[in-house]
């Protein structure tokens, strides 16, 4: 009988704490993805807003300029167009280089009487900007410790069991 409860105490409990240990990373990697997911989203709907009154606010105050009316169309075309959110941060760079080149038109335009309003617009997209790029760095940083504990035993038993999924990374990094 008491081979039997030593044997227990030996085998089946530090069994029993491994797979405890192993769940409990596994929702760590878990929520630390959902929770770099929802400062990414957070961060990106920012930004659209931003862009969105951007183009709001030069089409009321600098109507006449036809070739910067169309820059504006093709960037609010590119935001509705877009399906996922994150399809944004794919065409940020597009994005971001037709907003600049708004930006140098309004800067050259000596008539631009509220060139104030513009300026901290250029200043909030460039913060936003900033805290995308520390966001898809800890996107990715989360996205892989998941995927890595994904790979591991018994890790991934617990994963098919809750049907958590490997999550893809925005940059292209090993």
């Amino acid at each position: 009988m008491i081979q039997y409860f030593e044997a227990f105490l030996f085998i089946f409990i530090p069994l029993f704490a491994w797979l405890l240990v192993s769940y409990n990373l596994l929702i760590r990697e878990k929520i630390r993805m959902d929770t770099s997911n929802n400062e990414l989203r957070s961060s990106i709907e920012t930004k659209i807003k931003l862009t969105e009154t951007f183009i709001k606010y030069t089409k009321q105050h600098l109507p006449g300029n036809k070739e910067m009316c169309v820059q504006l169309e093709e960037i609010s075309d590119k935001i509705n167009v877009a399906a996922d959110i994150f399809e944004l941060v794919i065409d940020t760079n597009l994005l971001e280089e037709s907003i600049n080149n708004c930006f140098k038109q309004i800067e050259q335009d000596e008539n631009t009487a509220c060139m104030q309003e513009f300026i901290d617009i250029r200043h909030l997209l460039i913060d936003i900007d900033a805290r995308i790029r520390q966001n898809i760095m800890q996107y990715d940083l989360a996205a892989k410790y998941l995927n890595t504990r994904l790979g591991t035993f018994p890790a991934n038993l617990f994963a098919k069991f809750f049907r958590i999924k490997p999550e893809l990374r925005i940059s292209k990094s090993p």
